[in-house]
C-alpha cells in the first residue's frame, strides 16, 4: 500500500474510530503544514500498526486528550519524522527491527513512549516530558544522550534500563530509574526530582534533588505476539551501588526505605550468622563525602524492638577518616527520623505494638523505643533500641511527621 503526496493523514476523527495497518509501501505527507495524526482530530480514536514499509512526515502526533485516543505501534519498517508528539491519551510503542528516524524532538505530554529492542537507541536532538504527571517513557534498549542530545524531564516517570548521559539531562521533577547508569553527574536533579539506580558507574556528584536508593524497575517487552507492550516491574528495597566516588551537596537528599516489621537476628531455619532487617542500602566503592539530608522512610508505622538496618557500605580511608578515630569525617547535615509511634514513642506489650508515650502497656511489660545512630558513620548501621530514662541527652526536636536532627558544624 502506498499513499504519497498527501497533505495530512488522520486515523480516527469526527467522533468515529479508525484503524490502519501498514505491511509494505509508503505513506508520504508533503505540502503545506503536512502531518500524520493518530487519534488526534475531533473526538477520534485512532490505532495504527506498522509492520513494514515507510511513513515519512515532518510531524507525527499521537493522541490529543479528551476523547482523542491514539495508539501507534511500530514493529517493522521505518518512521521518518522530524517531530514526534505523544499527548496525554496517546501511546507510542516501538519494537523489534523497526527504525524511527527522528531529527528534531520527541515530546511526551502525558502519554506513553515504550521502546523495546535489542539494538541501541540514539535519541533525537531533544526529548522532553512535559508537566503532566502521567507522562512516561519505558525503554529496554541501551540509550545514550550525547552531543546535541538533550533530555528534559519536567514530570512523569522514565525507566531506561541502560542509560549513558554525556550531555545534559534535566530532571526537574518526576522519577528517573535505571538499572545501569553512566555519568550520573551529568544529570541535573531538581528539588522535586528523584533518581533510583541499581548501579551508578563512576563518580556521582550529588548536588541537589533526591537519590532514592534501592532496586529500580526494569523495562521488558511482554504480551502475546500480536499485542506486545513494554511494561515495568521489579522495584523493591535493595542496594544502589556507586562504583566511583560519591559526594553530597547541602541540597542533596539520600532517601532510604525501611521495613521496621522484621527484627534483625539469625535465620530461624539454620542459625546462619546475624542479618539486618530489610532496608535500602547505599554502597560506595570509592571515596565518600556526606552532607545534605538523610531521609529515612518506613514502609509501616508498626515498629518492633531489635530492628537493625544496614543502610551504608563504605571503606574508611585516611582521606575520609583523617583523624583515624574509626568514623567518617563527613556527616549528614540533617537526618529525618520516622516517629516510633505516637508522639515519637512506641510501646511493646508482649508481641503487640501500641503507641503509649507513658510507657504503660496492657498485658505485659512495656518498653519505650528510641533510635540508636552511634554506628552510622562507622559501620553504616542504625538501630531501634529500648529507651533509657530520659531523652534530654539527645536534644531531639519534633517536627511534623518525624524527628529532625541537624548536625551543627564546628566553627573555624
Amino acid at each position: 500500500m502506498s499513499l504519497v503526496n498527501a497533505k495530512k493523514i488522520r486515523i480516527g476523527g469526527d467522533g468515529n474510530p479508525g484503524s490502519a495497518t501498514l505491511y509494505s509501501g509508503e505513506l508520504l505527507c508533503t505540502g503545506s503544514n503536512p502531518g500524520f495524526y493518530v487519534g488526534n482530530y475531533s473526538s477520534g480514536q485512532g490505532e495504527f500498526n506498522q509492520y513494514g514499509g515507510q511513513v515519512t512526515t515532518p510531524l507525527t502526533i499521537v493522541g490529543r486528550g479528551n476523547n482523542n485516543t491514539g495508539f501507534y505501534r511500530i514493529e517493522g519498517g521505518t518512521l521518518q519524522t522530524d517531530s514526534l508528539t505523544i499527548n496525554n491519551t496517546g501511546t507510542f510503542v516501538w519494537l523489534d527491527d523497526a527504525t524511527v528516524k527522528n531529527d528534531s524532538t520527541i515530546v511526551i505530554s502525558g502519554g506513553g513512549f515504550e521502546r523495546g529492542a535489542t539494538a541501541a537507541w540514539a535519541p533525537a536532538e531533544e526529548v522532553r516530558l512535559t508537566n503532566e504527571t502521567d507522562a512516561y517513557a519505558y525503554v529496554t534498549a541501551p540509550t545514550t544522550f550525547s552531543g546535541s542530545g538533550q533530555m528534559t524531564q519536567n514530570n512523569g516517570h522514565v525507566v531506561i534500563n541502560d542509560l549513558t548521559v554525556t550531555s545534559n539531562y534535566d530532571l526537574t521533577r518526576g522519577l528517573l530509574e535505571s538499572q545501569d547508569l553512566y555519568n550520573a553527574s551529568q544529570i541535573n536533579i531538581g528539588s522535586e526530582g528523584s533518581l533510583t539506580a541499581g548501579t551508578i558507574h563512576g563518580d556521582f556528584n550529588h548536588t541537589s534533588g533526591t537519590l532514592d536508593a534501592g532496586t529500580p524497575n526494569v523495562a521488558a517487552v511482554t504480551g502475546p505476539a500480536n499485542d506486545r507492550r513494554v511494561t515495568i516491574s521489579g522495584a523493591a528495597m535493595g542496594e544502589t551501588t556507586i562504583t566511583g566516588d560519591y559526594s553530597m551537596g547541602p541540597d542533596a537528599v539520600l532517601a532510604i526505605d525501611l521495613d521496621p516489621s522484621q527484627p534483625a537476628g539469625f535465620a530461624p531455619s539454620n542459625n546462619d550468622p546475624a542479618y539486618p532487617s530489610v532496608s535500602d542500602k547505599l554502597v560506595v566503592e570509592g571515596s565518600i563525602d556526606l552532607g545534605g539530608t538523610l531521609d529515612l522512610r518506613p514502609t509501616t508505622t508498626e515498629w518492633i524492638n531489635g530492628v537493625e538496618f544496614d543502610i551504608l557500605d563504605f571503606t574508611l580511608t585516611p582521606e575520609n577518616d583523617a583523624d583515624s578515630d574509626g568514623e567518617l569525617d563527613s556527616k549528614f547535615d540533617w537526618i529525618i527520623l520516622p516517629l516510633l509511634g505516637e508522639d515519637g514513642f512506641a510501646t511493646i506489650a508482649g508481641d503487640d505494638l501500641m503507641p503509649n508515650p507513658e510507657g504503660v502497656g496492657e498485658g505485659g511489660i512495656s518498653t519505650l523505643l528510641r533510635w540508636d545512630l552511634r554506628d552510622l558513620y562507622t559501620t553504616g548501621l542504625i538501630r531501634v533500641v529500648p529507651e533509657p530514662a530520659t531523652w534530654a541527652i539527645y536534644g531531639f526536636g519534633l517536627i511534623g511527621f518525624g524527628w529532625f536532627i541537624r548536625r551543627r558544624k564546628s566553627q573555624k
